[in-house]
C-alpha cells in the first residue's frame, strides 16, 4: 500500500500479489490553510487509511513493514502486507 498526501494530490494505491490494484482518493489539504480545515482533511484521510488497513487485515493480510518519507508538503508512506 502506498499512501501519498500532498497539497494537490492525495491518494492510496494498493497493489495485490495477483497484479490487481485499486486507488482511493484522499481529501486534499493545504498546510497554509486555516488549521481547522487542514486538520479536518488530515483526520478524514487517517480514518480512510485506518479503514483500508483494517480491511486488509480482515482479508488475511498482516502488516510486516511501514516506512515514511516527507519532503516539504509531500508525505509518502509505504505499508507492506504479507498474506497469512
Amino acid at each position: 500500500m502506498r499512501i501519498i498526501e500532498s497539497f494537490g494530490y492525495s491518494k492510496i494505491v494498493v497493489v495485490y500479489e495477483t497484479g490487481e490494484s485499486k486507488s482511493v482518493v484522499l481529501a486534499p489539504f493545504n498546510l497554509t490553510a486555516k488549521p481547522d480545515k487542514t486538520e479536518a482533511a488530515m483526520v478524514k484521510n487517517q480514518k480512510t487509511i485506518n479503514r483500508l488497513i483494517d480491511e486488509m487485515t480482515a482479508s488475511g493480510y498482516e502488516v510486516v513493514d511501514v516506512s515514511t518519507a516527507a519532503n516539504g508538503g509531500f508525505f509518502e508512506r509505504f505499508v507492506i502486507f504479507e498474506k497469512k
